[in-house]
């Protein structure tokens, strides 16, 4: 579906402003329930910008079945860790490695300015849910680790997009940071009505919750499937030696990516400079 149009504009919640409980360090959970709605894509566009800006993310890959981050960025350099959602005893596992990455070798002082990204599978919601109730996650993070941690809930336009968005809130509430992704593949902004005009959306924005909503621009099919064949990294895939075609397209996607997310930067653990 290649479409040409300007990006819609990122809305936040104004009652809250895009940062309402500051920490030093930041959790990036990428999650969209919904398998093919193009969270790893999102996740691999914030690693490049990442990269670009010389932020190292601490980076768990928990999608098992389908690991794009590793398969994407397992050669750049980055220490991706695996984890596994769906067994308590590895989410435990990832939360004492946490615990080591941002402190200093276990103990205090807390460092500052630490990143970490994690990619959620499909259909892997309620296991990470029992898991927060069971840890009483974000109290544990902001409290011994200094993390606040932000949801990022990427969506297609299936109404199922909606009902986790709504199932994920139900648990996390005010807990956590929001960032909506509505990728673009799948249509313009008005395209998401049942987001737009749903009932936990107003909700959301009503309770006063820290929330932006950002769209993800489309890459070109014929770009996406070659980066995709060679496994390439966006930053290979603008390098000379790939077809022009694709080098061209996706220096254009990551400009684009770079401007949808600048409104959501401290969400991300990013400055605005």
């Amino acid at each position: 579906m290649a479409r040409n149009a300007t990006l819609a504009k990122p809305v936040f919640n104004k009652l809250v402003g895009l940062i309402s409980e500051p920490q030093p360090n930041r959790l990036v959970i990428i999650t969209g329930d919904k398998g093919g709605v193009g969270k790893s894509t999102f996740a691999r566009g914030l690693l490049h910008e990442y990269l670009e800006r010389n932020e190292i993310p601490s980076v768990f890959e928990a999608d098992n079945s389908n690991p794009q981050v590793k398969r994407f960025y397992g050669n750049s350099g980055l220490n991706i860790q695996e984890t596994d959602v769906t067994n308590a005893n590895r989410l435990d596992e990832f939360i004492d490695i946490l615990a080591l990455q941002v402190s200093q070798e276990g103990e205090e002082p807390i460092k500052s300015g630490e990143k970490v990204l994690i990619d959620l599978p499909a259909q892997s919601n309620q296991f990470f849910f029992n898991f927060i109730k069971d840890m009483n996650l974000f109290s544990i993070l902001e409290e011994r680790l200094k993390i606040r941690t932000t949801m990022v809930v990427v969506f297609s336009r299936v109404k199922d997009c909606v009902t986790q968005l709504k199932q994920l809130y139900d648990v996390t509430g005010k807990n956590v940071d929001y960032i909506v992704v509505k990728n673009a593949f799948y249509g313009d902004e008005a395209d998401f009505r049942r987001y737009n005009d749903s009932e936990i959306r107003k909700k959301i924005f009503s309770e006063g919750n820290c929330i932006c909503e950002i769209e993800m621009p489309e890459l070109i099919e014929h770009a996406f499937d070659y980066i995709d064949e060679k496994e390439l990294t966006f930053e290979e895939a603008m390098q000379p030696g790939n077809k022009i075609s694709v080098e061209g397209r996706t220096k254009g996607w990551t400009k684009n990516f770079k401007t949808a997310i600048e409104p959501a930067l401290p969400l991300l653990g990013l400055d605005n400079a």
